[in-house]
């Protein structure tokens, strides 16, 4: 049987060292349109909204707190993920101290996957002077049997929809060309994410799905990193999203959304956005929510 983690397991802390080489992979990895990252001035650059994903890279062997799910990766859904920045985003040249925890444990039953277990956990990255710069919350879904190619995190209502029906201006739409397993693969490069079931198509048939399937958090970046384009990366104070279908290779996606809300936080002046993903076909894979600066408040 399965050890789950327990609420209040914590990691080892871990540096997480912010490189200007690996920001412009990202950023080229999710398609990031904003000219600091094409055009270098000297000076540092802000990451892109998901960047601290590729923390990944850096964990040590016994510093993550979903180890002990290593082995059931066939039977782990990604729920959703968020990040908070306290300030400005993390910016090239940066030294954070990362740390993971659990915060959350809770099982219910599946239409499909049977019995779920939702586990909420989040990393932490503070500065040199211990000051929190930014959080990652995620939610991650262990399924009792593969979920295989019909179930996702939407279809298991794991969590209500993220946004509004506001009607606010909207975000122009970036139209990608059709998801290649070149954008996928650079991807995972550039974040650490290397589950092969995202590259490896007979492995991912044997799991039940009809083929390899995209990484949900490449297309969460792109839409990220399309708001950071917008109103630029350092402006960007949170940005979540909520997964509900596989994105699979070929599909042809449209990224977007609309302001639906303005607020002073902080003595800042915030937008916040409705975002989403939409198919071809007018369906959604992904939904989700940001709040930016208004720049031009």
């Amino acid at each position: 049987m399965t050890r789950l983690p327990s609420v209040g397991d914590v990691g080892h802390a871990f540096e997480f060292p912010i490189e200007l080489g690996k920001v412009r992979e990202f950023a080229r990895a999710t398609k990031a349109g904003h000219p600091s990252y094409v055009c270098l001035n000297g000076g540092p650059l802000v990451i892109p909204p998901t960047f601290l994903t590729s923390a990944a890279w850096w964990i040590p062997a016994d510093g993550g707190v979903l180890n002990v799910l290593a082995d059931d990766w066939s039977r782990l859904l990604h729920g959703g993920q968020r990040y908070v920045f306290h300030g400005s985003p993390p910016s090239s040249g940066d030294r954070l101290v990362a740390t993971q925890r659990i915060r959350d444990v809770t099982e219910r039953t599946g239409r499909r996957a049977g019995r779920m277990t939702f586990i909420d956990w989040s990393t932490d990255f503070v500065d040199g002077e211990g000051v929190l710069r930014a959080e990652e919350l995620h939610l991650t879904i262990l399924t009792e049997r593969p979920p295989g190619g019909s179930a996702t995190a939407g279809d298991l209502r794991a969590r209500p929809d993220l946004g509004s029906s506001g009607h606010g201006p909207t975000l122009e739409e970036l139209v990608d060309n059709r998801v290649s397993m070149t954008d996928i693969v650079r991807y995972q490069g550039a974040s650490g994410d290397l589950n092969p079931i995202h590259h490896d198509h007979e492995l991912a048939k044997a799991a039940g799905h009809r083929s390899a399937f995209s990484v949900g958090m490449l297309h969460a970046g792109i839409l990220g990193s399309h708001v950071g384009t917008v109103f630029g990366p350092e402006n960007v104070r949170e940005f979540g999203v909520r997964f509900k279908e596989q994105v699979w290779p070929g599909d042809q996606l449209a990224y977007g959304g609309r302001v639906v809300d303005r607020q002073e936080v902080a003595g800042e002046r915030l937008l916040t956005l409705d975002l989403e993903v939409r198919r071809s076909d007018g369906r959604v894979p992904l939904t989700g929510q940001a709040r930016v600066v208004d720049a031009g408040s």
